[in-house]
């Protein structure tokens, strides 16, 4: 089964910040300095289901290549023209031979 991505959906530059898995020292996240990679956006509004099963108002769908140097992941921060968002659900999207094709990723706004 091959993947359709949203008709509406464009391809554009976003930032992505991986987080390190730090914490300063009030107990906040700290990211990597920001990438620059090409993704196919598309605004909308989903509920995303996280991993202990809680429910997730999302605002932002990106599909971004795998042949991207950096490829987002639950919990990165990402930028996109003026807004920031934190990955929240992750999806490999594979072709039909198996290979990787996208990583989805639902962001909420941060």
């Amino acid at each position: 089964m091959s993947v359709v991505i949203d008709r509406h959906a464009t391809l554009e530059t976003i930032t992505v910040e991986v987080d390190t898995g730090d914490t300063d020292g009030q107990g906040i996240p700290v990211f990597d300095s920001g990438v620059d990679v090409s993704a196919f956006v598309v605004e909308e509004d989903k509920l995303a289901v996280s991993a202990d099963g809680s429910e997730i108002r999302t605002s932002l769908t990106i599909w971004v290549p795998a042949d991207e140097d950096v490829l987002p992941a639950e919990g990165d921060r990402i930028t996109y023209g003026t807004d920031t968002y934190i990955g929240r659900e992750y999806k490999r999207i594979k072709r039909l031979n198996g290979e990787l094709q996208f990583i989805r990723l639902r962001c909420q706004e941060e």
